[in-house]
């Protein structure tokens, strides 16, 4: 996954990173340890029945990610799938397309694999009572599986998780925005990898923080329909414990895209955002446009964007 020179130096400290891998253009990881699996998280099924309380009507996509994960299951000869959180979408309670849907889309997965495993997350509640009685159910602390630390973030990871060398987790759904700052603002889902900061030492205090840190990975929402939170944009405030209390080095963090390319760190990104939104106006204007600078009524300094047809708007510089 890291491909600049001192990611390569990274990967090789690590073992267990040379196991695990992003499928291109997925949202999913593939991890070799000793058998294959999968790796998933947020498919928050049963998402259209939200859509449909605000007048949206779309059909639903259960089966076509269902039939998409098998399709996986099958290309890589997986044995295993495990699910970081969030299988349904509603909460607090289950609607009826859940009730539905979500049995029969676990017991195709299960005549396919060898072992299912679901980590609860925030919308998971009561999952139990509705997945198939041949897959095993984790708590929302997370798990530990063939040395990776496994959990949603909605909640603090157990001490177990947290003391693993590779930590998984999801629930933030991450994006990266661009803006070509005129009119364009774009966004594409996004993987982040970083480590623990020395704050989390105030958590678990059997961390090793002068050893080598865990390496945690932040996975996308496997589900295309759900929105995201952009790591870059500027005077973000990211969801869950980990990233409120700083746990996690974001401004650290590489970004990647599903196709594996690079774009930098997290708080680079950030800054460049920031400066092509703050010169919106400033240096690509159109002929039509003038600009004048001046002094407003509040004594601060501004510029005053004028087009054909349009009143000034003022902007602070």
């Amino acid at each position: 996954m890291v491909v600049d020179e001192k990611g390569v130096e990274k990967r090789k400290k690590s073992r267990k990173i040379d196991t695990l891998y992003p499928i291109p253009q997925e949202r999913v990881l593939l991890y070799n340890e000793r058998k294959k699996g999968l790796i998933i998280a947020d498919l928050h099924l049963g998402i259209e029945a939200e859509f449909a309380k605000g007048g949206v009507h779309v059909r639903s996509r259960t089966n076509e990610l269902l039939n998409h994960i098998l399709s996986l299951v099958k290309e890589h000869k997986a044995e295993y799938v495990i699910f970081l959180g969030d299988i349904k979408h509603n909460i607090p309670g289950t609607s009826m397309q859940e009730y539905m849907e979500i049995p029969s889309f676990f017991d195709e997965l299960l005549e396919k694999t060898k072992e299912v495993h679901i980590v609860k997350g925030n919308h998971d509640g009561g999952i139990e009572r509705i997945v198939p009685d041949g897959v095993c159910v984790h708590g929302s602390d997370g798990f530990v599986w063939e040395g990776l630390g496994l959990f949603h973030g909605h909640t603090w990871p157990n001490e177990d998780v947290m003391r693993s060398k590779l930590v998984l987790m999801a629930h933030i759904h991450p994006i990266v925005k661009f803006s070509d700052g005129r009119y364009s603002i774009v966004s594409e889902p996004c993987w982040l990898t970083g480590k623990w900061t020395t704050f989390a030492k105030k958590k678990n205090e059997n961390l090793d923080i002068d050893g080598e840190f865990a390496d945690v990975i932040v996975m996308p929402a496997y589900n295309e329909y759900l929105s995201g939170s952009a790591v870059n944009e500027p005077g973000r405030q990211l969801i869950g414990p980990v990233m409120k209390n700083k746990v996690f080095d974001l401004d650290n963090a590489l970004v990647y895209l599903l196709d594996g390319t690079y774009l930098g760190d997290v708080c680079s990104l950030t800054k460049m955002l920031e400066e092509t939104q703050s010169h919106k106006y400033k240096d690509k204007l159109p002929k039509q446009l003038s600009v004048h600078k001046g002094v407003n009524h509040k004594g601060a300094n501004v510029q005053r964007v004028q087009g054909i047809g349009k009143g000034f708007e003022e902007e602070e510089v």
